[in-house]
């Protein structure tokens, strides 16, 4: 008996295995495309727009461990937090990879808050 229930394991499991494509390119959490690239969407910064440049530390894994707001235009001390915290809780990369071996990487991007005027 423990062998039928691996045999039916294993035919339902195949045809998930025989499906699987090529494996999807990596795209980092949070991205979209450029402004140009979307039909009706304004390009360029407003006015309005709020941005934060960030310097992320992150570990071996791909994951954020530490981070800093280098230059923002951000007034709120709270909301500069609620960036940080996101990154660290919803983001993350593809592990830099040397010598065959996952290294620790410091990372920079550019975030923007769009404001009214994009709407």
């Amino acid at each position: 008996m423990p062998h039928l229930r691996t045999l039916i394991l294993l035919a339902c499991l195949a045809p998930a295995a025989a499906s699987a494509g090529p494996k999807k390119p990596f795209v980092e959490p949070g991205t979209r495309p450029n402004a140009g690239d979307v039909a009706g969407e304004p390009e360029g910064a407003r006015p309005d727009d709020r941005f934060a440049d960030l310097r992320l530390q992150v570990d071996k894994r791909g994951y954020p461990t530490h981070c800093a707001i280098l230059k923002t235009n951000i007034p709120n001390p709270e909301t500069r937090a609620q960036v940080c915290g996101a990154f660290m809780a919803d983001w993350h990369v593809e592990p830099k990879i040397e010598g065959g071996v996952a290294v620790p990487q410091v990372v920079l991007r550019h975030m923007v808050l769009r404001g009214k005027r994009h709407r």
